[in-house]
Parts: structure tokens; C-alpha cells; sequence
């Protein structure tokens, strides 16, 4: 009778897996094209996500994921909202909001 509980346990740790494994993502919108580290993205809403030092753009309208590597920093403290830093016409910066990470990204 001590099996039962424990399947039951297992059935619902597999099925939180899921969940407690997606990563986060952060809502990012360019007004015009812009370049972010080695990529030439569209103007448009796209869905920002960090998998260890790789940004990945998914474009909210077409579905097209762009990748390119970041320098992940830890400030220190936490940012209130998402904020994308731009310098001529460049990404140079994005701070996570709900986070103490900020995105770095140098052009070559």
C-alpha cells in the first residue's frame, strides 16, 4: 500500500517538470529595424529569452527565432521593467525586469 502514495508523488513531480523548466522570457518591441549584437532585426514585437550567454528574438507575429550571444551581467539590483538600451541605431544593452540581469552586446 506504500507504492501508491509514492506513484502519486512521482506522477505529479513529472508533471510540474514542465513548467519549473520553461525558461522566462521578456517582451521586447523595436520601432524600427535595429541591429542587436551580430543580428539585423525587424521593427516589431518579439519575445526575448536567455539561454546561458545565447538572447534568443522570437518574432511575436511571424514565429522567426534569431539567436546571438550576450554578455550576461549581474548588477546587483533589481530591475522594476524590461528597457532596451539603444546607441546609433545599435542594441547595446537589455535590462530584465524582475531581475538583477542586464544583456550586453557588442557589434563587431
Amino acid at each position: 500500500m506504500r507504492l501508491k502514495p509514492l506513484i502519486l508523488t512521482l506522477a505529479l513531480v513529472l508533471a510540474l517538470v514542465p513548467l519549473l523548466s520553461a525558461a522566462k522570457s521578456y517582451d521586447v518591441t523595436f520601432s524600427s529595424a535595429t541591429r542587436v549584437g551580430e543580428l539585423q532585426l525587424d521593427a516589431g514585437a518579439y519575445k526575448l529569452t536567455l539561454t546561458g550567454a545565447n538572447a534568443v528574438f522570437t518574432n511575436v507575429d511571424n514565429g522567426k527565432r534569431f539567436t546571438t550571444t550576450a554578455k550576461v551581467v549581474d548588477v546587483g539590483t533589481k530591475f522594476d521593467d524590461t528597457v532596451v538600451e539603444t546607441a546609433n541605431g545599435r542594441v547595446t544593452a537589455i535590462r530584465l525586469g524582475g531581475t538583477t540581469t542586464q544583456l550586453v552586446f557588442v557589434s563587431n
